[in-house]
């Protein structure tokens, strides 16, 4: 079973349904990878769900992000380059190589 990180998801580790959920993959035995994109999507949909003042719970097809006036792309932009999961120190971009 993976181990989530609930640092890394606080609005989800917040959200009790959310958390359940993502604790149900888990539980699933999903890989640790697959476990991680889940929790940083729903995470930023929660996030971006705040932000438009939408309760993913009730929201009608009239308030998807689709037509909201904020793009999820916006809120996406919005995020460090450097992923917080990633250390920050001393971490470099590995150099492609030159064929």
């Amino acid at each position: 079973m993976s181990v989530i990180q609930w640092e890394r998801y606080p609005t989800v580790a917040q959200q009790s349904r959310a958390r359940t959920w993502l604790t149900i993959q888990a539980n699933l035995e999903l890989a640790p990878n697959t476990i991680e994109a889940y929790g940083r999507a729903l995470e930023d949909y929660l996030t971006f769900s705040q932000r438009v003042a939408v309760v993913p719970e009730t929201a009608s097809r009239e308030q998807s992000p689709h037509t909201s006036t904020i793009s999820p792309p916006d809120h996406i932009r919005s995020r460090p380059i450097v992923p917080t999961h990633l250390p920050t120190q001393g971490w470099r971009m590995p150099r492609s190589s030159s064929a």
